[in-house]
């Protein structure tokens, strides 16, 4: 193997064998916090300099205005989160007024008691064990409730989500990664949902102007 074969850095970080543990990899990544790789890209690690090319507005999240043309070497329709201004202001503002004004203005304060409990709840479960994860019983457990309950997902489903969500991840793996691979969502029904659909506390879905499937799956995406 030569140099120029050796695998990079970004290229462990991102094996499959490496996700068990990729901290020592992440510190090795903060020693360089702008790296230039061998295809002429540059891997951004360091804080301050992610901040500085966010709000760098010759820096497009887009991946078709890069100069080969997009990932896949053609045009790709972006995601939620690889849109730029003002595009992704719009679809930002569409999303998340369903979590807040002008539609549910009071729905984080609502939430504030059930979040204090199911903290309290999860954090009692620790009390007779002498070694616990802090992802997998806590920092993973306790996200996915409040966003389940945010959508309306009976507390009975929410495994269920958790495997959405892991289908979602690797879909949008292989969209990033599409050699040999071909990822398809497909969103079930939706046509069908009529006036069962409920937002959380059982009130309706609010409409969102201009969804169709293909910008519901990216705004999921996203």
């Amino acid at each position: 193997m030569t140099e120029t074969d050796a695998p990079t850095l970004m290229d462990q970080i991102t094996d499959e064998a490496a996700r068990a543990n990729p901290w020592p990899l992440f510190e090795q990544l903060r020693e360089t916090p702008v790296a230039r790789q061998p295809d002429g890209t540059y891997v951004v690690s360091g804080y301050a300099e992610i901040v500085a090319l966010l709000h760098d507005p010759r820096v497009s999240s887009d991946p078709n205005k890069r100069p080969d043309g997009g990932m896949t070497g053609g045009r790709i329709e972006p995601a939620f989160i690889n849109t730029d201004p003002p595009e992704h202001d719009t679809l930002r503002r569409e999303t998340t007024s369903f979590f807040g004004p002008p539609h549910r203005p009071d729905m984080v304060a609502k939430l504030e008691p059930w979040m204090h409990e199911t903290v309290n709840r999860l954090i009692d479960g620790f009390a007779d064990r002498e070694q616990i994860d802090v992802v997998d019983d806590f920092a993973y457990p306790f996200p996915v409730s409040a966003i389940c309950r945010i959508l309306g997902v009976p507390p009975e489903d929410e495994p269920k989500f958790h495997d959405w969500s892991g289908a979602l991840i690797v879909a949008l793996g292989l969209r990033m990664h599409p050699e040999g691979h071909q990822a398809q969502v497909q969103i079930g029904q939706r046509d069908h949902a009529g006036d069962d659909a409920q937002g959380p506390e059982g009130g309706p879905q609010p409409p969102v102007p201009g969804d169709g499937p293909e910008q519901l799956l990216d705004r999921c995406a996203g």
